[in-house]
């Protein structure tokens, strides 16, 4: 059945919705692009595809699972909706981001590049502080060393001098 202008009645829109959905289920039909299968019942109600047959459905209750005239079509309209969502997923959309989003993003990859770099070096100017410290103490502690290994020697040049002065005053009393 047909209005005055030639479009079917909201009953026959959605039984041929019906036909064309169960077609997609069985791949008897094949659209030309996925991406244009709505996949929302009221996607589904929305759609317009005159070369297709299929025309909008006016007004929503007559499109409903509820419908007392139209609810059991519409509900196997939902299941092939569903089956169709199994077998081919719906495609993702890539996120392509804004030029501003993807400048601020370079900031901030930049900026904590260069925090993590001046942490670095804050890092590696401590080791050197701590290291020439640590020499400087070392380079000390050998000084003093040579200082007493001086002493300790001039201290035995005088122990064995005065041991060869006492020696040779033994063998002259002797």
């Amino acid at each position: 059945m047909k209005r005055k202008d030639g479009v079917p009645l909201d009953k026959v829109k959605i039984q041929l919705k019906r036909d064309y959905f169960a077609g997609l289920v069985s791949g008897d039909i094949r659209p030309e692009k996925w991406s244009e299968v709505p996949r929302s019942l009221n996607g589904i109600r929305d759609w317009d595809k005159p070369d297709l047959g299929l025309f909008r459905i006016g007004h929503g209750n007559n499109f409903s699972r509820e419908s007392a005239e139209n609810g059991e079509v519409v509900k196997e309209i939902d299941e092939h909706r569903k089956k169709i969502d199994l077998k081919y997923p719906k495609p993702k959309k890539i996120k392509i981001a804004s030029p501003r989003k993807a400048q601020k993003l370079k900031a901030k990859q930049a900026q904590d590049a260069i925090r993590q770099a001046d942490a670095n070096d804050i890092k590696i100017a401590n080791e050197l502080h701590r290291d020439r410290a640590l020499a400087d103490l070392d380079r000390r502690e050998l000084e003093l060393e040579k200082a007493s290994n001086v002493r300790l020697e001039d201290d035995i040049r005088a122990k064995d001098a005065e041991i060869a002065r006492l020696r040779a005053q033994i063998l002259r009393s002797v």
